[in-house]
């Protein structure tokens, strides 16, 4: 019992530190990756669709402290990230622990993707994330910050 509360506050404090996050200033022209609600739409070559009652997989990068947040569709995930000569690396990525039947290999693809260096390169509201060759890994759309 004791188990399932300390997991449920966990969840919840984790979700009001993201609900602040969004309150930050958005993103600027010289460096819109930083502060964009980034949605997932694709990974792996293969289309992201969300199940009834779960929420959209997305990430925002902030500049305070490099540190990201978001959402992998069926758990709240945060870290931090690095950027070097074009390069994304992230870190110490962690997530709640919840299980969605519908979500769990879109989660597993998008935590996979959050622990390799990637070269983020965006085209008006579209992010990719690229892999050494040059490959697309993911693909994101920008979404207004609520």
């Amino acid at each position: 019992m004791f188990k399932v509360q300390a997991t449920r506050l966990f969840f919840i404090v984790l979700s009001l530190l993201a609900l602040a996050a969004c309150q930050s200033t958005p993103s600027t022209p010289d460096d819109p990756l930083i502060g964009t609600y980034w949605k997932l739409m694709s990974i792996g070559g293969q289309p992201v669709t969300v199940a009834e009652g779960q929420r959209e997989p997305y990430m925002v990068l902030q500049r305070h402290e490099q540190s990201v947040h978001g959402h992998s569709g069926c758990n709240a995930l945060s870290g931090h990230y690095s950027q070097h000569h074009n390069r994304l690396q992230f870190s110490r990525i962690v997530s709640t622990r919840m299980f969605c039947a519908d979500a769990m290999a879109t989660e597993k693809a998008f935590v996979d993707l959050l622990q390799r260096e990637v070269e983020p390169r965006i085209d008006g509201n579209r992010l990719t994330l690229l892999d050494d060759n040059g490959e697309a890994l993911a693909r994101f759309e920008s979404r207004l910050m609520q």
